[in-house]
């Protein structure tokens, strides 16, 4: 498959835009809401003792708790179980941003 695919046509795209920038907000703001939990917990001089391999190895390390805590999410109409997977999703997001903060903090 290829990327054309899986995009909409142009008038629903249109259709869809105001609902998608208010979800792509909404995202955005959890993110970000964890983001700064994370960097209130660990700070940010903290997250400068990283390097860039770290960062993969913390992020990936990550992700595969997800992967093996995804059964319970398996059923999409249960609201605890939805809400749960979002905030692990969330929770990896702000450690790629983390990851990338860092990285712009030692730019030259």
């Amino acid at each position: 498959m290829n990327h054309k695919e899986f995009t909409e046509p142009l008038e629903v795209a249109e259709d869809r835009r105001e609902e998608n920038l208010s979800i792509q907000r909404s995202v955005l703001d959890q993110i970000i809401q964890e983001r700064e939990y994370q960097r209130s917990r660990w700070g940010s001089e903290h997250d400068l003792q990283h390097t860039k391999e770290d960062w993969l190895v913390i992020l990936m390390a990550y992700v595969g708790k997800m992967a093996a805590e995804c059964h319970p999410y398996r059923d999409r109409k249960d609201p605890e179980a939805l809400k749960a997977v979002r905030k692990r999703f969330a929770q990896a997001a702000a450690i790629s941003a983390a990851a990338m903060e860092a990285l712009e903090r030692l730019k030259p």
